[in-house]
Parts: C-alpha cells; structure tokens; sequence
C-alpha cells in the first residue's frame, strides 16, 4: 500500500497503514487460534539450526525462501502466523522484482526498504508542519518492516553460527 493513499474519512495516510495492519493482526491472530502448530522459541531446537544451516537469507532466492518457511512450518519450528509472516516477506521480494529462482540479499532489501521507509516519514514530517505525525502513527507505519527486518537478521545469524551453536533468539 503506498502511504499516500487512504480512504475518504481517515485523517492521514498513515491512519490508513494502521487500521489495515490491524485488521491483518486480527486475522492472524484468528488463524493462529485455530492452528494447533506453536512456536517454540524460534531457533533455540537444533531441528531450528539445522533448517537454517541448509538456507542463508543473504544468499537465496524467493522460491528457495519460501521452502525454508514452509519446512520450519512443517517442522514446528514456527506458528502458523510467523509461516504467514514469511509469506509476507516473500511477497516483499516479488514486489520488489525480485526473480523466482535468482538468489537475493533479503536482509538487504529489507534493510532498505526501513530506510526508505525512514525518509517518507521524515518528509511527511515536513508537510505535516506544527500538528506533526504521532509517534503511535509512526511506529504503526514502521513496524512490520522492522519486525520482518529482525526476523530476516535472526535467520542470518543463525545460519552463520551454524547448526551446532546455540544462539540466544533475537526475535
């Protein structure tokens, strides 16, 4: 969703990010609720460490990201709303161009997309003047990003300390 667009009755673009991450946490949270899958501490279990040995997030392409999801999924290594965060973060990387089958830095893409993100909220700033942009907006509009930044950071410094290394869960 471009941040310059909203509905006729919202108050900002940025209320507009808000409400529709809202609703999609509530539909995550729903379908969390019916899966019996749970998380368990992401990338403390060896089975964990091993998946990510095979698979670095700096160096892989969107097809091959979307396997690794689908086999800590199946492992039950992740719930079913952080399978669907991945998917999320897949589809970042299609929308971005990213080819099928031609490995990508998604730790990259993803750190400058924040930053990117960074500067449209510092030139909303600007427009906004005096009144400004609440940091309950701010935050809202950030969020998803950051936390798909931390999950892509955790997968990374899993893999690199490799399968047999403990490593404390940064997300």
């Amino acid at each position: 969703m471009r941040i310059d667009t909203y509905r006729p009755g919202q108050s900002s673009a940025l209320a507009a990010y808000a409400e529709r991450e809202a609703s999609q946490q509530v539909a995550l949270s729903a379908v969390e609720a019916l899966d019996p899958h749970t998380s368990v501490a992401s990338g403390t279990t060896p089975a964990f460490r091993q998946i990510l040995a095979r698979h670095d997030v700096r160096s892989i392409s969107p097809r091959d990201f979307s396997e690794l999801a689908q086999s800590l999924f199946e492992a039950g290594e992740i719930s079913a709303q952080e399978l669907q965060e991945f998917a999320q973060i897949r589809l970042e990387a299609d929308l971005a161009g990213a080819h099928p089958d031609e490995a990508i830095d998604f730790v990259s893409l993803f750190e400058k997309k924040y930053a990117e993100q960074q500067e449209k909220l510092a030139e909303l700033e600007k427009q906004a003047g005096p009144a400004g942009i609440s940091s309950a907006e701010r935050e809202s509009y950030l969020a998803t990003t950051r936390r798909q930044l931390e999950w892509l950071e955790k997968l990374a410094a899993i893999h690199e300390a490799g399968p047999s290394e403990s490593i404390d869960a940064l997300v």
